[in-house]
């Protein structure tokens, strides 16, 4: 299994596009969210490509802030954008929580959005 930490990220700068050693994912144009599910503190996101590779998306010690999702769609969903930001606490906008977690924000094509505080966000390829 190959994996990246998109922690680190600088504020607002898209990770659609993925560089693994020697090779670059497209997170809007390769792959299909085909699995949200939530386990205590921990959320993962299951992407399936068109040549049937999987990728997990895993947020440690996450809490769900804002979640936004129709039950209009039959099928996979499209990542249109994911990026780590600031979030609202108190009335200024802070880099972290107090719990030193950021903020991931990620919405699809099909009206499904969500917010997450994350301590740790870890892309897995899984083969």
């Amino acid at each position: 299994m190959k994996s990246i930490d998109l922690t680190p990220t600088p504020f607002f700068e898209s990770v659609l596009n993925i560089s693994f050693p020697g090779f670059n994912i497209d997170l809007h144009n390769d792959f299909d969210c085909v699995g949200i599910s939530m386990i205590r503190d921990e959320l993962k996101i299951s992407l399936l490509s068109r040549d049937d590779s999987n990728l997990e998306i895993v947020l440690t010690n996450a809490e769900i802030v804002k979640m936004n999702m129709c039950f209009n769609f039959n099928g996979p969903l499209t990542l249109d954008n994911f990026y780590k930001g600031r979030i609202e606490l108190k009335n200024t906008l802070q880099d972290f929580d107090s719990q030193g977690r950021c903020c991931f924000y990620m919405h699809f094509c099909e009206d499904v959005y969500l917010e997450i505080l994350a301590e740790k966000v870890i892309v897995n390829l899984l083969e």
